[in-house]
């Protein structure tokens, strides 16, 4: 006797990619929802970081209106994509953990070393900002269903 759960299809190469591509973008208009605020507002502080400084002004100087943002690009994403939200959703923020990993290396390697003495709680907050890009990622998976039902139909 089989399981009476879903039969999982394995993913085709083109679905594959799709679905990396939508991650990236995922990533790309996540970070440009917390930087652009930042870069746009003329009396920011200047911080320093020993790589990318103005992604650290971001991050010490984050923006309300970054918060409606990143949840609007998981809702673009959500209604536009068809990876699933659990992953398009946390991307909106991957590009931070990983900026400040490799803030974290270089400042080690060629600085003082102190910029990230609070890292597990710095990605946490980036954690609970993707929840963000997940929540805004849901609404518009299921915005997407209703009109998915009609063009089948038709």
């Amino acid at each position: 006797m089989t399981g009476g759960g879903p039969v999982r299809v394995p993913l085709t190469s083109r679905e594959r990619t799709r679905w990396w591509a939508e991650v990236a973008i995922a990533a790309i208009l996540g970070f440009a929802a917390v930087v652009v605020p930042v870069l746009a507002d003329p009396g920011r502080r200047r911080h320093d970081a020993a790589f990318l400084p103005f992604v650290r002004d971001a991050v010490e100087g984050m923006q309300l209106v970054s918060l409606p943002l990143l949840a609007g690009a998981g809702l673009l994403l959500g209604l536009l994509g068809r990876a699933p939200v659990w992953l398009v959703g946390p991307a909106t923020m991957l590009a931070f953990p990983l900026w400040s990993t490799i803030d974290l290396i270089w400042d080690t390697a060629f600085g003082a070393g102190d910029n990230h003495n609070l890292l597990p709680f710095e990605w946490c907050v980036y954690a609970g900002l993707s929840l963000l890009g997940l929540a805004g990622a849901y609404v518009g998976r299921l915005l997407q269903r209703p009109t998915s039902r009609i063009s089948h139909a038709s």
